[in-house]
């Protein structure tokens, strides 16, 4: 399945609504756990309105990156 996130969205809220439409206009779909990882990470690395830094910036939440060994 083919989804387009929208990396212009600046807040975590906002990511967390377009993430919620893109579920919505999919709901007969399963989503691979790939797919699921990529959405939740796109809303983690949103950015708080008012610190203007995300969970991930605050080391709140640890992501692991693509290659490990970086």
């Amino acid at each position: 399945m083919k989804f387009k996130l929208d990396f212009s969205i600046y807040s975590s809220e906002d990511r967390a609504k377009a993430v919620e439409k893109i579920i919505e206009q999919n709901k007969d779909k399963n989503f691979t756990q790939s797919e699921l990882q990529t959405l939740s990470d796109y809303i983690l690395y949103g950015k708080d309105e008012a610190t203007g830094t995300s969970v991930v910036d605050r080391k709140e939440v640890q992501i692991k990156t693509k290659f490990s060994s970086y």
